[in-house]
């Protein structure tokens, strides 16, 4: 049995939640910029469109009609899912496409582009099947991630505690005593410069940590300009940047779109800001007689590695198959660095955590041995 499905108007006889809600409630009835006006639903977490999508593409894929898929994930889904699925049938219904549905019930961008593929090509098992596999993929990489980061996390709150602690209550009595009973101290004013340079390299640490993911997360083009030129991790969220902007790209292209509509298309499921910018300075260009790679070039937050396998696709003629490469290759690489780079945490937690704890302990220790030398 064939794994395409074409999608077709719906009846109300087909599979109809009766207790989800109009579509009216969901969305706006009039279409905006191409995509429905969304008022604010909860969005899904990764690991709830993974299960979803994978399920779906297994029924879509046995040859079920898509009413009746959608009817039996939602029998079967948690409660925090099967309420909101329940009003896609109802959108369908209505004469939007699955793509802005699903937008409107909390699905990513992201993941609403690999739907919006199947638009032309009607083959939705395939799309939803590539999107189950790809969030798999990138659960099972944070969960990794996660489980290297805990313990450099946990030594590093660890010491953190001890620190104030110590510094609220044992530091300022012992203090006390040893000013009572000896006139100077040199070495102190050392530990607190080692202290100093100590907590430097804390915040700066923390500054490369955290500044890659607000970028990455708040999507703003000129905030992730700068975060890339970061050490270590600049260059992972180049990768990372680069493969959600030039991956839904590619993915249209192979579905046969030509590049100024698979824009169009980009541009109307509302991504990123940092993606959005590339779409519309990509299609402009492009309106005005450039190449790709021209409009490319001028993009500061890519990764450089584009230019390789962008023009090996304008010299042939293939652009769609070279992007898919190149996307492939890139997320590999970004698995790779992610790894080192959360690998590198753990000796460099232990060796900031030990340091710490020496300081710590040796401006308790000095100055009681030279209260103890003075009697």
């Amino acid at each position: 049995m064939s794994a395409e499905v074409k999608l077709r108007p719906l009846r109300r006889s087909e599979g109809l939640d009766r207790g989800a809600s109009s579509p009216e409630s969901t969305c706006t009835s009039a279409r905006q910029g191409g995509g429905l006006r969304r008022r604010g639903p909860r969005p899904w977490s990764e690991e709830d469109v993974q299960r979803v999508a994978w399920q779906l593409a297994k029924l879509l894929g046995a040859g079920i009609p898509l009413a009746e898929a959608l009817e039996a994930v939602r029998a079967e889904g948690a409660p925090k899912t099967a309420d909101t699925l329940g009003r896609v049938l109802p959108l369908l219904e209505a004469g939007y496409p699955l793509a802005e549905a699903l937008a409107a019930i909390g699905w990513g961008k992201e993941a609403v582009s690999f739907v919006a593929i199947a638009e032309r090509t009607g083959d939705y098992a395939g799309a939803l099947n590539r999107l189950a596999e790809r969030l798999a993929r990138r659960i099972a990489i944070r969960r990794r991630l996660l489980g290297q980061l805990a313990y450099p996390a946990f030594l590093f709150a660890l010491v953190l505690a001890f620190a104030v602690s110590a510094h609220a209550y044992f530091l300022p009595r012992i203090a006390g005593l040893a000013e009572a009973v000896v006139q100077e101290n040199p070495a102190a004013a050392r530990l607190y410069a080692f202290d100093a340079t100590l907590l430097g390299v804390l915040v700066a640490g923390t500054l490369v940590a955290v500044l890659p993911a607000v970028a990455l997360r708040t999507g703003d083009p000129r905030l992730l300009s700068c975060a890339v030129r970061l050490p270590f991790a600049g260059t992972a969220l180049r990768a990372a940047a680069t493969v959600r902007t030039l991956e839904p790209l590619a993915a249209l292209l192979e579905a046969g779109y030509d590049v100024d509509r698979a824009l169009a298309k980009l541009l109307d499921l509302s991504p990123p800001p940092y993606a959005a910018s590339l779409y519309l300075h990509v299609r402009t260009r492009l309106k005005e007689g450039a190449r790709i790679s021209d409009a490319l070039a001028r993009i500061p937050w890519l990764d450089g590695r584009w230019r390789t396998y962008v023009r090996l696709g304008e010299r042939t003629g293939e652009l769609p198959y070279a992007l898919g490469a190149y996307v492939a290759f890139l997320e590999e690489d970004l698995e790779e660095r992610l790894g080192r780079i959360a690998a590198s945490a753990q000796p460099f937690a232990l060796i900031l955590a030990t340091a710490f704890a020496a300081s710590l302990l040796l401006r308790i220790l000095l100055p009681l041995t030279a209260a103890l030398a003075s009697f």
